[in-house]
């Protein structure tokens, strides 16, 4: 009998191998696992790998059933482990295993609706709880407020929390979470006061639908592969080929592939913006062949981004999530990246990131692509170890700075010319200091938007409430909504929702920045009042794309951000008061 360590060596050489004989090999292997112990930690992770792997891209009915029985006797193989071999699975998010990790209140909020009891405050871990007092403070009463004198110090935090809890059968967390959305004042505050606590939080996964071993979503019958698909030859021209069969989820079915989203990068910890505040009525579902899926999720109204759109997405195989990334959609352009998941690299990640950027062209009129530097290595340490600046350039994204380019180029150059020549890290962190960008035939070089010209537009905001008469900043504000209401000429806001009210407070300080409002035409200034209401709809597509319809406004806010910023620095004093 081979030992594991040379059959996990095979299954690995095995991943890009099809046909009967690669099968069948396949399942021979895992079938010689089953009544193998196997006391290794590591090697235990390799399994569980090559078993998620399998189930994500099989190659037959057979090899998927083998993947399969290896991950649903998961936890009972695990917990045979002993204990300190155990102890080196936490943070894999596999079944049987405990998370460690900060999250944010909204991930909390989440997790704990689907698993309550599961997860705890670590207080053992906990260096500084009395950071929790800032939130307990707005639950108390008068009678309570010597317990939280200083300078007695008879009573701990966790203390406190037991005795407020009484004898309820639920964990610390959970009474602190159910506390803190029953009251309105602090389910507007506790994210951030959440943030500032640092709560450490343990979370005893389970065998739960939330574990790696387990995580997916019912996409319909299971689909086997012969080959690996690698990306077209031409892939701007594939990118401009429209991807049909995109459709909307209805809500339930929205909520159930969120609950999938947020558990695969949770159990991994980690977090997506746009999917701990996941809009349940706008996600989209992308076919994008072969049993692969990419979803796409919008964020609920209240907690969009001011100026641009914001998705996250999870790409899913055999509905499997093995990877992840976002999409900020603004003026035909899109800040976007992917990051697939370990136990999934090495399949087809080029040719599923090609075809998402086709579903982001189709939804979102998007025709330049941009990676910020993060995604290409900067202060990410994953990102320059895996060389993710050659994954995108591979693919046709280029260095905006050009000495960055030319060194992309000579660096490419010796890629192609030295066999095994592979680009030390040094050159990688170099690289990664520019944006790359992707631009289809029909994009304009005049029409891109530069990211820090948001920051510009941030300052010029502040600027231009302040700017208004009164001492206090909501009679400030109502003001600046004043003055834009009659530019565009809207007659009372009577008719208007609440949410439309709210994107009209949120995007007027913006507009206000536009010197020559008053000399728009009349259906450009139309067009501004409908993608002010557009942004609080259910969906942000069609703000969205109505963005990207209105030249004349993408122009003025890029004429102001380049004054500004040849002011000076936008982020400082100094400009904001040139203002």
């Amino acid at each position: 009998m081979p030992s594991a360590l040379a059959l996990l060596r095979e299954l690995r050489t095995l991943r890009g191998a099809f046909g009967p004989e690669a099968a069948r090999r396949k399942c021979d292997i895992f079938a010689a696992f089953h009544p193998m112990v196997i006391r290794s930690a590591s090697r235990l992770i390799e399994l569980h790998a090559a078993a998620c792997f399998f189930c994500a891209f099989p190659d037959s009915a057979a090899v998927y059933r083998a993947a399969h029985a290896v991950l649903a006797a998961w936890a009972d193989r695990q917990h045979r482990l002993k204990r300190s071999r155990r102890e080196s699975m936490l943070n894999t998010g596999m079944a049987g295993t405990r998370v460690y990790y900060e999250f944010s209140y909204d991930t909390l909020c989440q997790l704990d609706d689907r698993f309550p009891g599961a997860l705890e405050i670590n207080w053992d871990e906990y260096e500084s709880p009395e950071k929790l007092d800032a939130i307990l403070i707005h639950m108390i009463g008068r009678a309570e407020e010597h317990a939280f004198e200083e300078e007695l110090g008879e009573v701990s935090t966790q203390e406190w929390m037991a005795i407020a809890k009484g004898n309820r059968a639920e964990s610390d967390l959970t009474w602190l979470l159910r506390q803190t959305r029953r009251s309105k004042p602090l389910c507007t505050l506790a994210p951030d006061l959440f943030d500032e606590a640092e709560v450490p939080v343990v979370w005893r996964i389970g065998d739960t639908p939330a574990a790696t071993t387990n995580n997916a979503l019912d996409v319909g019958r299971t689909v086997y592969r012969s080959n690996m698909r690698k990306p077209p030859k031409r892939t701007k021209r594939e990118i401009a080929t429209p991807l049909r069969g995109i459709r909307r989820l209805g809500e339930r079915r929205g909520r159930a592939m969120i609950d999938v989203a947020v558990a695969a990068l949770a159990a991994r910890q980690r977090e997506v913006y746009a999917m701990t505040r996941a809009n349940p009525r706008e996600v989209y579902l992308a076919p994008l062949g072969e049993g692969t899926h990419a979803a796409i999720i919008g964020v609920k109204p209240a907690q969009r981004l001011h100026l641009e759109g914001n998705y996250g997405f999870v790409i899913l195989a055999n509905g499997r999530p093995v990877g992840y990334g976002g999409i900020s959609p603004l003026f035909r352009q899109g800040n976007t990246g992917i990051n697939i998941f370990p136990e999934y690299r090495g399949a087809e990640a080029a040719y599923l990131f090609v075809q998402l950027l086709r579903a982001f062209h189709m939804l979102f009129g998007t025709t330049r692509f941009l990676a910020n530097p993060y995604q290409l290595g900067r202060g990410n340490a994953e990102a320059i170890q895996s060389g993710a600046f050659w994954f995108y350039y591979k693919l046709g994204f280029r260095p905006v700075d050009g000495d960055a380019l030319r060194l992309a180029q000579r660096e490419s150059r010796k890629i192609l010319s030295r066999r095994g020549y592979r680009t030390d890290a040094v050159t990688l962190r170099r690289l990664a200091k520019s944006d790359l960008h992707l631009t289809l035939r029909h994009s304009k070089k005049s029409e891109y938007f530069h990211e820090r010209w948001l920051t510009a537009c941030a300052i010029g905001a502040t600027a231009a409430i302040a700017a208004q008469p009164g001492g206090d900043r909501a009679s400030q504000m109502r003001r600046v909504v004043r003055r834009v209401t009659r530019s565009l000429g809207v007659r009372g806001l009577r008719s208007w929702s609440a949410n439309h009210r709210r994107a009209l407070y949120r995007l007027a300080p913006t507009v206000a920045l536009i010197r020559d409002l008053d000399q728009w035409t009349r259906a450009e200034k139309r067009a501004l009042v409908e993608i002010i209401r557009a942004k609080a709809d259910p969906a942000e597509r069609a703000y969205v794309l109505l963005l990207g319809k209105h030249p004349r406004l993408r122009a003025s806010l890029a004429k102001f951000c380049k004054h500004a910023t040849a002011q000076g620095s936008a982020d400082t004093p100094e400009t904001a008061a040139r203002l």
